[in-house]
């Protein structure tokens, strides 16, 4: 039950490490682990925040704000498939608030040990013109997770999900392509390669 809460995953996501957290888990945690604590860093830029530290709060902000929509729909009770059962009740429709507090601090430890083992701050001046790809991978899991609710007939996981995840996600990425003059982009890369 530590650090989510109580719960088993069904046979559903495949097959099983050790008979109990399924291969799909890991890799999920490490694409939308990265995807985060990218668009994390990007939003932090985009403030004027190179720090360290707004990157790892932002970046564990987004990937908890992905089981806003995810987990509610993942085990809701009105669904005729299952990913995994909670054994214990909590307020957040049926789940515990450990669960949201174990995702948190298992996003500050995964972002913080690759953050220490990277050895520096991402490169946002070669990370930004490629940030399209962490983007759309954050977008289109985060997107599946509130269709999962909706088909559950679960609205607010979806409202939340789309204020905490899909609007900090466009600012970091969409506004200042739009704009064509955010931090990172080619006019203002030009102007600070030259000078």
């Amino acid at each position: 039950g530590w650090p989510f809460g109580n719960y088993a995953y069904t046979t559903l996501l495949g097959p099983k490490a050790l008979g109990r957290v399924p291969f799909t888990i890991p890799l999920s945690w490490f694409s939308m682990g990265l995807a985060s604590y990218i668009l994390g860093s990007l939003l932090a830029a985009r403030f004027g925040r190179r720090q360290t530290l707004w990157s790892l709060a932002l970046g564990v902000w987004l990937l908890t704000a992905w089981d806003l929509a995810l987990d509610p729909a993942m085990a809701a009770p009105n669904l005729q498939v299952h990913f995994w059962v909670w054994h214990e009740t909590g307020p957040y429709f049926g789940m515990p608030v450990q669960n949201l507090i174990g995702w948190s601090a298992t996003g500050v430890l995964y972002m913080g040990v690759s953050r220490l083992l990277w050895g520096s701050d991402l490169d946002l001046m070669r990370v930004a013109p490629r940030a399209w790809f962490p983007a759309a991978v954050y977008m289109a899991n985060l997107v599946f997770a509130m269709a999962l609710s909706l088909g559950a007939g679960l609205w607010p996981p979806v409202a939340l999900a789309a204020i905490a995840g899909l609007l900090p996600a466009a600012i970091a990425f969409g506004l200042e392509r739009a704009a064509g003059c955010g931090p990172f982009s080619e006019r203002r890369w030009r102007s600070v390669s030259s000078g």
